[in-house]
């Protein structure tokens, strides 16, 4: 798991070791976990992108703009 601020933005990054994903599931997920966190985060005006990691597993990452109009 990392975080990091890049400008006006909080991101989160979360990376697995496992089977990995590939861009046909991360398309068409229907599990109501990822689709959970995807809806929230655009609640915020935030970006959610699932996608393969580089060597293997799956890569999560959040983007939450940080304004004053960002609810917490």
């Amino acid at each position: 798991m990392r975080f990091c601020q890049q400008g006006d933005w909080l991101c989160i990054e979360l990376a697995d070791n496992g089977r990995g994903v590939n861009e046909k599931q991360t398309a068409e997920t229907e599990r109501l976990g990822i689709q959970g966190v995807r809806e929230r985060v655009e609640l915020l005006g935030g970006r959610f992108t699932l996608s393969p990691a580089s060597r293997q597993g799956t890569l999560l990452r959040v983007e939450i703009p940080l304004t004053k109009e960002t609810p917490l």
